[in-house]
């Protein structure tokens, strides 16, 4: 199957999109999510780039480098507390078939934010800026982009395509962890 995103036709799509409202960048929607971009630390949009000499479309998800570092800070406490609790299935991983355990699911929510806080205070996990490639993209190529910054405005952005556009992209090297908020989490 071929690669749309490749395709000069959708393309054009793009840029022309592009020069409608007059960015370097569309914001890709969610029909899930009410907004468009989803949020302030975490961004969908496409723009066009070169790839291995060729014009094509990114599909970039960025993601502030604090939301980052929570998903892997979760992660990392959801795997402990599966091993503590084996016959817990994650939510994404539950079937049509999935009967629900609210008493387990309750253990496990709670074993969970424990285990946040326990690897928070270990300060075991770092992220440093990243660009994750997805070279099989179903439609043009996929990157996962974490920077550094409170959160994205379309001036972050912009800057961002024009110097990854340009070659002239420089990511921080420097690693960092965060620490969680727990009154910022009960706001939300």
């Amino acid at each position: 199957m071929k690669n749309l995103g490749f395709d000069p036709i959708e393309i054009q799509k793009l840029k022309d999109e592009c020069a409608e409202e007059n960015l370097s960048f569309v914001f890709v929607e969610d029909e899930e999510e009410d907004d468009e971009g989803y949020g302030l630390d975490f961004v969908e949009v496409q723009f066009v780039g070169t790839f291995e000499g060729k014009e094509v479309i990114y599909d970039a998800i960025f993601s502030t480098l604090r939301m980052h570092h929570e998903g892997l800070v979760y992660d990392e406490a959801e795997k402990r507390a599966i091993k503590a609790y084996p016959n817990y299935k994650p939510i994404e991983e539950r079937g049509h078939n999935y009967k629900a355990n609210d008493k387990l699911d309750e253990e496990v929510e709670h074993l969970i934010m424990e285990f946040m806080d326990e690897i928070t205070e270990e300060d075991s996990i770092k992220v440093k800026e990243s660009i994750v490639y997805d070279k099989d993209y179903e439609f043009g190529i996929g990157i996962e982009v974490n920077l550094n910054v409170e959160e994205f405005s379309v001036e972050i952005i912009s800057e961002f395509v024009e110097k990854f556009n340009a070659g002239t992209l420089k990511l921080d090297e420097t690693e960092y962890s965060f620490t969680f908020d727990e009154d910022e989490e009960e706001e939300d």
